[in-house]
């Protein structure tokens, strides 16, 4: 049983790894995500802007994760953003987003066992 909570939790260090780094790639090269913002949530926020603001809120919610911090709010809001990607932004990338998606979810579910 250890064994398998070894395996858990490094899952969980991989998936939110892959956030982080996404997290802080798109603050770093806002530019190479904003050109899949779609256009009519262009009119509403520049495209930089928000491809900024959400992977701050990837390496947050990351962040906060990794420690222990904030209880499942930062596992949710994760979740909901990554969704928002899911639905606007994934054409041809959908099978790896949801995939991705898919070890998110895992990942909490690993880590908050139903009592």
């Amino acid at each position: 049983m250890i064994i398998q909570r070894y395996i858990a939790r490094l899952g969980t260090l991989i998936i939110l790894a892959v956030f982080f780094y996404f997290g802080i790639h798109s603050v770093m090269n806002p530019d190479t995500y904003a050109s899949l913002i779609p256009s009519f949530i262009g009119t509403v926020i520049n495209p930089l802007m928000l491809v900024t603001l959400h992977g701050m809120v990837e390496m947050a919610c990351t962040l906060l994760i990794l420690f222990s911090l904030g209880g499942k709010w930062p596992w949710y809001i994760l979740m909901l953003s990554f969704l928002g990607v899911l639905v606007s932004v994934s054409g041809i990338t959908l099978v790896r987003d949801l995939g991705i998606f898919g070890g998110l979810v895992l990942a909490y579910v690993v880590s908050h066992p139903t009592e």
